[in-house]
Formats: C-alpha cells, sequence, structure tokens
C-alpha cells in the first residue's frame, strides 16, 4: 500500500512550503512552529491505520494463520497502536522492523525466511513445509 498524503508535494498539504523562519521588517527573522510535524505524523498514523484494517481483513479472507508487516521503526510503531493489544481471533501479527519495499520479492522472501517469519525458498519441482 502507499499513503497518497505521503505522495504529495509540500505545496499541495501547506500553504507555505518553508517551514520555521519568517523574515520580518527590517533587520530580524521570527521563528514560528507551524505544526508541520504534527500533521505528518497524523498522516502517518491514518494510514497505519488503513494498514492494520486490510491486512486483518485480506488475513481473514484468506484464513492466514500469520500475518507480517515489514516497515520502517517509526511505522511498525504506529501499526502496533493501530493493531491494538491482544482479544484479537484470527490470524497471528509478527511486525519485522525493517523496510523491504524496495527489495525484489525473492529478496523479501530470502529476507523474511532468515528472520524465521516465512519458510525458507524451495529448490524449483520441490515443496516448501509449512513453519
Amino acid at each position: 500500500m502507499v499513503n497518497p498524503e505521503t505522495e504529495l508535494p509540500g505545496r499541495e498539504i501547506f500553504a507555505d512550503t518553508r517551514s520555521g523562519r519568517q523574515a520580518g521588517r527590517g533587520s530580524g527573522t521570527h521563528d514560528f512552529d507551524d505544526h508541520r510535524t504534527r500533521r505528518i505524523e497524523a498522516f502517518e498514523r491514518r494510514f497505519a491505520k488503513a494498514v492494520a484494517a486490510e491486512g486483518l481483513k485480506l488475513g481473514g479472507a484468506c484464513h492466514a494463520r500469520r500475518i507480517v508487516l515489514a516497515s520502517s521503526r517509526r511505522m511498525i510503531s504506529y501499526l502496533r497502536l493501530a493493531l491494538g493489544k491482544g482479544g484479537r481471533r484470527g490470524p497471528e501479527v509478527h511486525d519485522l522492523d525493517s523496510d523491504i519495499s524496495r527489495k525484489t520479492p525473492r529478496q523479501i522472501q530470502a529476507h523474511l525466511a532468515r528472520a524465521s517469519l516465512v519458510p525458507p525458498c524451495a529448490a524449483p519441482g520441490r515443496r516448501h513445509r509449512p513453519l
């Protein structure tokens, strides 16, 4: 999934694309906080909720026993919050603090196998054993 809010250029989200300083009259400048960081974090939290909901929905529809979430450290923390704690029926949810979005499918599978989250890739013509 791709977060469309983070794909927008700054001018589409914020009125002023420069953050933190504004030239005043005379020789001084004025520092200010335009809450840009909090707005970006709010975008990421909303996206994490959408990813968590979609992951659980797909996992349930496929009768998956396990869902693996792999992302950057900050996004994983948002995903953990979105998923909540216990009391949930359905597949086990594992998270991996690793951004693997730029890897090929074969590299992703190998990376997850090294973390013992999926079975290692079987040789062509051979079936793998489930974990």
